[in-house]
């Protein structure tokens, strides 16, 4: 069944077409990515399908009764920001509404009067539901935490959060809202590895139908069962994840070239008996096969036009380097190192690593876990730490962080680029276009550059400075797709060391780095990503195993018995219906995690499994745990309410 559709939708920005007869339609179930380069049109799509803003032409049909839900990336809801972040205002003022009605019900005698208060309740009552209900408080709080957000955080005014915090409250309220379409720009950015994985996991299980912006590759190989390119103004579908788009693509891609080159080589043959016929005199036969030679020019043009243009794209390989050392020469080591900050728990201890020439290595772990100080000590930027550390003498480091720095913003690209590597204008200009500006974009100054632009440009300065060792931190946070593909290859060709920061599963895989794992403030190396998190898992259950064996069971509390205080008996029984409401929900909740572990249980027993499928067994356990929680609490309210009527 269709949820939305777009047909023939047009959108122009300063005369530039944006969109160019883009037709999509979304159907009950679809968890659908939109993938193309940066100004590709994905965000204007996006908010258009929200209502946001309108096409120039076509149609938009989205039926009445969709509930649709849009996240944005610039936050646009929060409007109140002195709200806490666990939040349930419109709630509470439903439930004070309801509550006054519920009093002037039980006043009233029955009548037409009390049958049109009962029907208002009736009415108020389902305005409750569909806003959340009771289960409203612990699905936020539920979220919150999935993304990161839970303690004393959740008291705090939205204020006092940072960007990367704020955007976090706002999606977690938008997934509870249990939207018919979902439509989430850009959602893990300034998610860790956890909430990346939480996403997921909530994503997959999604009953609604999601339409997903992302540069992230694995979170859409894991979620998406369809993907959408924007490429010229021109939306092109493919069926299944990222990889299976990757693949269609490059088969369409080599057969349309296959085509091409036919169809070329025909052309040259006919002109070549074209220009013989002229030699001959033969008149009246050249002008006939001219008129093949035509038709197969416009023929070559609609073929060419089938093939993805040329996008502006970084095309680089690293500088080769000289054996200046020998590949089992180390380059750095620390030994035993201990980070706190003054007054503060310590960050990570006794860490040690090596790093020897031609080695790529990748430190990962959450946020916070000191992934980036831990970079800023072996480059000596951070030296208030406890260990050893060595460098090898002479050795020349380079760094790519989180936030590009130039020293002089209004310089041009090009003074930029030739300040830094004494090149010439033209091998300058052809290095620049190497990496995606060309023509009078040399020209532009460096301070009205995008992140992406600033990234791009500092990496073509860097790699002409030939380094012994590549500092990356999150390299490819500001990237496309297509620079992330090309700087993976790039890696991948380059025979100094790197180490990298980086949450970025599909590079850290792709480019084949050792991993070097925080979990519990230590760093162990791992032989791949997806072993480090199944450790990673592994930790956390035990930990929580832990916190539930240290937790002392607490006395049953006494039921409550009747006093002067005691609710009606009339706001007793609305208080049994909401609770039976609830408790329904919760049974619906608690058999579908029972079925779905279930079936994890069968996987599981099944040979080849992966350290996703343990570590979906994990969490879906614990999230169990916490609706049986929630059931017993509601269940055991529920029996102290019904002593009080009796």
């Amino acid at each position: 069944m269709a949820v939305a559709s777009l047909s023939n939708i047009e959108k122009s920005y300063f005369a530039k077409n944006v969109l160019k007869d883009v037709n999509l339609t979304l159907n009950q179930g679809d968890k659908f990515s939109l993938v193309g380069e940066n100004g590709s049109g994905k965000t204007t799509l996006m908010r258009i399908l929200a209502g946001q803003i309108p096409a120039d032409a076509g149609t938009v049909s989205i039926a009445s009764s969709v509930k649709v839900s849009y996240l944005s990336q610039q936050m646009e809801e929060f409007h109140d920001l002195d709200q806490k972040v666990l939040n349930r205002d419109h709630l509470d003022r439903i439930l004070k509404d309801l509550d006054a009605l519920s009093e002037k019900i039980s006043q009233t005698p029955p009548g037409p009067q009390q049958d049109k208060l009962l029907n208002d309740y009736q009415l108020l009552s389902e305005s409750f539901q569909l806003s959340g209900g009771y289960s409203y408080e612990s699905r936020l709080a539920q979220a919150l935490a999935g993304l990161g957000l839970e303690g004393e955080i959740l008291d705090r005014p939205i204020k006092t959060l940072s960007g990367g915090e704020r955007m976090r409250a706002l999606m977690a309220r938008k997934l509870i809202e249990d939207a018919d379409l979902l439509l989430l720009d850009e959602p893990t950015n300034h998610l860790d590895i956890d909430a990346l994985e939480w996403l997921e996991s909530y994503l997959m299980n999604y009953k609604g139908t999601l339409l997903l912006i992302s540069h992230d590759r694995y979170f859409m190989d894991k979620v998406s069962n369809r993907v959408g390119e924007l490429a010229g103004g021109k939306l092109t579908l493919y069926k299944g994840n990222y990889t299976d788009y990757t693949e269609q693509k490059k088969a369409a891609t080599e057969r349309t070239l296959e085509t091409l080159a036919g169809l070329e080589e025909e052309r040259d043959r006919q002109e070549e008996v074209t220009q013989t016929l002229l030699s001959h005199r033969k008149i009246a036969s050249y002008h006939a096969r001219q008129k093949v030679v035509s038709k197969l020019e416009d023929k070559i043009k609609e073929v060419r036009d089938l093939l993805p243009p040329q996008e502006k794209r970084m095309n680089f390989h690293f500088t080769p380097k000289n054996a200046k050392v020998n590949n089992r020469q180390v380059l750095i080591k620390l030994e035993n190192a201990t980070m706190a900050w003054e007054g503060q728990p310590a960050l990570f201890e006794d860490v040690s690593l090596e790093l020897l020439a031609g080695e790529k290595k990748v430190i990962v772990g959450p946020n916070g876990s000191g992934k980036t100080t831990l970079l800023h000590m072996l480059m000596g930027q951070t030296q208030n730490f406890a260990g050893d550390l060595s460098l090898l003498p002479g050795l020349k480091i380079g760094h790519l962080g989180q936030y590009t720095e130039f020293q002089d913003e209004s310089l041009t690209l090009m003074e930029e680029l030739v300040s830094r590597t004494n090149l010439l204008e033209t091998p300058a200009r052809n290095l620049l276009a190497r990496f995606g500006f060309r023509d009078i974009e040399v020209h532009k100054t460096i301070s009205v550059l995008s992140g992406g632009e600033r990234a791009r440009l500092y990496l073509c300065c860097l790699l002409e400075e030939d380094p012994d060792v590549l500092f990356l931190d999150e390299p490819t946070n500001h990237l496309d797709i297509h620079s992330r593909e090309v700087l993976e290859d790039a890696i991948l060709d380059y025979d100094g060391a790197v180490l990298a920061v980086s949450h970025d599963r599909y590079f850290i895989e792709k480019c084949g780095f050792e991993v070097l794992g925080f979990i519990d403030h230590n760093l162990t190396s791992y032989r791949d990503y997806s072993s480090y998190r199944h450790f990673a898992n592994l930790a956390k259950v035990n930990a929580a195993d832990t916190k539930r064996t240290e937790t002392t069971v607490k006395e049953k509390k006494p039921r409550p018995t009747a006093t002067a205080q005691t609710p009606s008996p009339g706001k007793i029984k609305n208080r049994l219906k909401r609770l039976q409401i609830d408790l329904n929900n919760l049974e619906n909740q608690i058999h579908d995690l029972e079925v779905l572990l279930e079936d994890l249980e069968e996987k599981m027993a099944l040979p080849d499994q992966g350290p996703e499928t343990y570590q979906a067994y994990a969490d879906q356990t614990a999230a169990l745990e916490k609706l049986y929680d929630q059931f017993f609490a509601l269940g055991q309210e529920k029996e102290d309410l019904e002593v009080l009527l009796k």
